[in-house]
């Protein structure tokens, strides 16, 4: 079979909605070369680029003055809630030491956190921090972590290993009500050991934060270039929790190659429009 006829083939299995993303993925780039003359190979990084940063996607200030405010709070319903402790404990070292110290953290002492270990480093990095009149709303939410247009497009799941209280599972963080959310039951330590190449150490985690992007979210102000800021916001949110985690003494480590289809299996998560963006696998200090 030629590359022509394999394409052929390939196209004509997509959905009418997938045919359609895909030409206008392609039509910046045709242009291009329509434009420039130049017939080599298309570079699919740059093709990649133009369609996702093409200005014709975004929304224009008189539609998202008529728009009703965006729900930026992660809304997915959870089968039980744990609640954080009312106290918690508090950032108290200079954020010159702090940033000294930061680093990525493989050795995890294999104790148990403690919940107040989670839910300080959750509410230090990415809780709500007040409100403000934004987006039609007097009391738009803001965060610890900024985002692009403030969108907050990122979601913050927990997949527990070992936290005392805290029954095995995957969580997501509700910043809102101060508590983890249930949304899959279990101990998912070699699903997730395997979807991510020469990571067994992650098994002394005693929880893995996995920052997902929440394209919907974005996507109503700016269209396809939502993908490219959700990347953005999760970098943000991921800085806050090497510098939270270095201040309340726990190790943290960045996990960025990983089966990106198998850790949305393990969070229930389409991997579409809801998609892993960091793994961040977290314990306590040897």
């Amino acid at each position: 079979m030629s590359t022509t006829d394999e394409l052929d083939t390939l196209l004509a299995g997509l959905s009418a909605r997938d045919r359609d993303a895909l030409a206008a993925m392609l039509r910046p780039a045709l242009r291009v070369r329509e434009r420039t003359g130049d017939r080599a190979v298309l570079d699919l990084v740059a093709v990649a680029h133009r369609a996702l940063n093409d200005p014709a996607s975004m929304a224009s200030r008189s539609e998202m003055q008529g728009a009703q405010t965006p729900q930026v709070l992660p809304d997915r319903a959870g089968r039980a809630e744990v609640s954080f402790p009312g106290e918690l404990p508090k950032l108290t070292h200079l954020l010159q030491d702090v940033l000294a110290a930061r680093a990525s953290r493989r050795d995890f002492a294999g104790r148990p956190l403690a919940l107040e270990d989670i839910a300080g480093l959750l509410s230090h990095s990415y809780g709500i921090r007040g409100t403000t009149a934004a987006y039609n709303s007097p009391s738009f939410p803001s965060r610890y972590a900024p985002s692009a247009g403030g969108i907050q497009s990122t979601d913050i799941y927990v997949v527990v290993h070992d936290v005392e209280g805290v029954a095995p599972g995957a969580y997501l963080y509700a910043p809102q009500d101060d508590a983890l959310r249930l949304v899959n039951r279990g101990d998912m330590r070699r699903l997730l050991v395997d979807a991510c190449p020469d990571t067994e150490w992650m098994y002394s985690a005693g929880a893995v934060l996995v920052l997902a992007g929440a394209l919907t979210r974005g996507r109503w102000k700016y269209g396809n270039r939502a993908y490219c800021f959700a990347h953005f916001d999760a970098g943000f949110v991921g800085e806050n929790l090497y510098l939270c985690a270095t201040s309340l003494g726990l190790r943290v480590c960045a996990v960025a190659g990983f089966d990106s289809d198998r850790v949305a299996g393990v969070l229930g998560l389409d991997g579409k429009q809801d998609i892993p963006l960091l793994l961040m696998p977290v314990g306590s200090r040897a």
